[in-house]
């Protein structure tokens, strides 16, 4: 079962402070327009990248739409991570964030 967030409540938790989003859409949607600080790790180069996340880290992971970010949260989840798919992604909250 993936846990997810809605994009309200996810724009709450980054105005309140510092939280890990993985943001895995493809690095050219990514430099077009993320959330400062989020780690670009696109779905596409997750299976060779997984040992840079921390097991002990919560992570949100977003996507453009929430596809990409249900799938990641899924694969991410039976590796034992600690994570929450963004409903809605970027298109949700694009205009919320710098």
């Amino acid at each position: 079962m993936v846990e997810s967030i809605s994009s309200a409540e996810f724009l709450l938790l980054l105005q309140q402070g510092s939280v890990n989003v993985l943001d895995v859409r493809e690095e050219d949607e990514y430099q077009q327009h993320h959330i400062p600080n989020a780690i670009n790790f696109p779905v596409s180069e997750m299976g060779a990248r997984v040992d840079e996340l921390d097991q002990n880290e919560l992570y949100y992971v977003i996507c453009r739409s929430g596809s990409r970010s249900f799938t990641a949260t899924e694969f991410l989840a039976q590796l034992h991570f600690n994570v929450i798919n963004v409903l809605g992604g970027m298109n949700q909250i694009a205009n919320e964030v710098a």
